[in-house]
């Protein structure tokens, strides 16, 4: 009999981690009991990929950089290293669009000169950041932030459309030091950005890691061949004897020493918890037994996101841009955040007959997507393609997918800070109790997985 019972709740990447990570952890010792409960039929959270006729639709991510060790680590573990796949080469090319026209990015000083819409003047402020003083607010918006260091059109060019493509929250809500706490410690360590960036560079030059920081985007982008889901189906395979689907906790309460969950019509009893969940489904659990700790994880607000998947005929454009896709900046009135060339970014997403997109639509700017029909949300998607890429007008796609996330990504806004510091204080008085969720620790899969490890490893 376990002398010890562990249970996660929840079985996104977070929760599927942190399971992997206790395993690893406590791999000798028998007297351990370690369980995950998922809701749904099927772990994964909103990494989902569908298999249509003629490849592959991400629900979801379509992939992750390839940056962090511990990311590395955890696929090595569980033999999908080799299962890896890079994206093409052309898919580091990305565009804006902008009054009707694609622009691309700009990757180095010269074709910033080029880049049309940003004013000349605003190019050549930019290598003037270094003379700009460093920030004292701790709590700058990442609209303050790059229009104090770059100017306003930087900032309305440039990091609007950045932000909506991570967060699809406001750039002038989201907190700066949160969601770029890496750019946050170069201003910090020395004064400007730029004297940060050609700092950290050398620094990895010269193979010294102690002043280095990785640069915002570095790394390769990489999946894997089944879709992203690969991943998420390994870990439970791998842990599927540990792993109860269709559990959905209603209730967390507490009986002496013992943590009691009340889930689909089952009592489970643990003496350590994860709760792996979006923070307002553990508010639900917790309501009962912990009401200061429910009403600040109601506070944390999502960004609600449509992801549409339209498969044409690649005999329907003229002439399609190659690279990863384009965002939208949100003073272009858009319902799309941006659209995703996923057919050009992976090898085997569809075959070489057709074309696969994915259109974005939603975010904080357009919270009326969930109240959309799926036909009303193809036809938004529709109408985004024919207007921005080559389209033959007559064209149809051959294919739809619609998955709609009503709390698809957690913002990390200024109002929301003094929350999650209050969060982590009350989720501390609770004894052999941890969130790990993107919540808390960042909303990318190398964030998740790394806060997994950490809560893991803080274990006694």
């Amino acid at each position: 009999m376990a002398n010890k019972s562990i249970i996660v709740i929840g079985g996104g990447i977070s929760g599927l981690s942190v399971l992997h990570f206790l395993k690893k952890k406590y791999a000798s010792q028998t007297d351990i009991s370690i369980q995950l409960l998922e809701k749904s039929s099927q772990p994964g959270g909103t990494i989902k990929t569908v298999v249509h006729r003629e490849g592959l639709f991400e629900c979801g991510p379509n992939g992750f950089l390839d940056s962090k060790e511990i990311t590395l680590q955890l696929i090595r573990d569980i033999g999908l290293e080799s299962s890896l796949i890079a994206a093409n080469s052309q898919a580091k090319k990305r565009f804006l669009f902008i009054k009707n026209r694609l622009h691309e990015i700009p990757t180095d000083w010269l074709s910033l000169l080029k880049f049309k819409p940003l004013p000349f003047f605003d190019k050549l402020r930019l290598p003037l950041e270094i003379f700009v003083s460093r920030g004292d607010n701790p709590d700058e918006s990442v609209y303050d932030f790059g229009a104090r260091r770059f100017g306003e059109n930087f900032a309305n060019v440039f990091l609007d459309p950045l932000v909506s493509g991570i967060y699809a929250g406001n750039v002038k809500k989201l907190h700066f030091k949160s969601v770029f706490p890496k750019i946050f410690e170069l201003e910090q360590k020395y004064g400007s950005v730029l004297k940060g960036f050609f700092r950290s560079r050398r620094c990895a030059a010269n193979g010294s890691s102690a002043d280095a920081v990785t640069p915002l985007g570095a790394g390769r982008l990489v999946s894997f061949p089944q879709g992203m889901a690969q991943l998420t189906n390994r870990l439970f395979q791998l842990f599927k004897d540990s792993i109860l689907l269709n559990q959905e906790v209603q209730l967390i309460a507490q009986s002496q020493d013992q943590f009691v969950i009340h889930a689909s019509e089952r009592v489970h009893h643990a003496d350590e918890i994860f709760l792996c969940v979006p923070a307002h489904s553990g508010a639900a659990m917790l309501n009962a037994s912990h009401p200061a700790l429910a009403a600040e994880l109601n506070k944390i607000s999502y960004a609600p996101v449509a992801v549409v998947g339209l498969v044409y005929r690649r005999g329907s454009f003229d002439q399609l841009p190659q690279g990863f896709g384009y965002l939208t900046p949100r003073s272009q009135n858009r319902p799309a955040l941006g659209v995703v060339f996923d057919s050009q970014i992976f090898a085997g997403r569809v075959d070489e007959h057709h074309e696969l997109f994915r259109v974005m639509i939603g975010g904080t700017g357009y919270p009326e997507v969930i109240r959309k029909t799926e036909e009303e949300l193809t036809a938004l998607a529709r109408e985004e393609i024919s207007t921005v890429l080559p389209l033959r007008k007559e064209e149809s796609p051959v294919e739809t997918f619609v998955v709609v996330w009503p709390r698809a990504v957690p913002q990390y806004n200024i109002d929301d800070i003094s929350a999650r510091v209050t969060i982590a204080m009350e989720a501390n008085k609770i004894n052999n109790f941890h969130i790990v969720s993107n919540f808390l620790g960042g909303v990318s899969l190398n964030d998740c997985i790394a806060t997994a490890q950490t809560a893991v490893e803080q274990l006694f």
